[in-house]
């Protein structure tokens, strides 16, 4: 088969996605997930094998059973047009209030199928719990907040959304 002509234009329908943990998850439920994370209770993942790595060996260190382990997903993103998404482009004060109301659950807004954006991992982390407690005002948060590099996460919240994950493999973590 001859490979296509130079006006043909290549049409993207799946992405990757990574998820750390102590075990593979090949079904994917909403009755695991935890509230008061980054963006509420749902199942987190995101486009970084490394970061999915990081985290599989931390929380499996935390729990203290288990196997290091990156499972992996494809998103059918032609299923997932018909979903509510809640994407932030970038570290910002609509996305820290996100967090912010998140994690103190307090949140009361509209509800999304799929929310993406920056994690707010243990740097970032520290700077928000200090906006929180009222330490850091939410400009100096912001300025803060502007020096950490951030991976981004993307966080499955219905079950709908979860229709839309297509488990690949999953990857024990090397003890080395």
């Amino acid at each position: 088969m001859p490979f296509p002509s130079s006006n043909w234009v290549l049409k993207v329908e799946y992405m990757k996605v990574y998820h750390g943990s102590n075990m593979p998850i090949e079904k994917p439920d909403l009755l695991h997930s935890r509230d008061k994370l980054d963006f509420g209770r749902g199942f987190y993942t995101t486009t970084n094998h490394s970061q999915a790595a990081d985290f599989a060996t931390r929380v499996t260190s935390v729990r203290r059973n288990g196997v290091a382990t990156v499972s992996t997903y494809e998103i059918d993103l032609d299923a997932a047009k018909h979903l509510e998404i809640l994407r932030f482009n970038s570290i910002n004060g609509e996305w820290l209030d996100f967090i912010a109301a998140h994690r103190t659950g307090t949140y009361n807004g509209k509800s999304y199928d799929i929310v993406v954006g920056p994690v707010a991992d243990d740097r970032v982390i520290r700077t928000v719990n200090l906006y929180l407690d009222g330490t850091l005002s939410r400009s100096a948060a912001l300025i803060e907040l502007e020096v950490n590099k951030t991976y981004d996460q993307y966080v499955f919240v219905a079950q709908s959304a979860l229709d839309v994950l297509t488990f690949i493999n999953a990857e024990v973590m090397s003890d080395e």
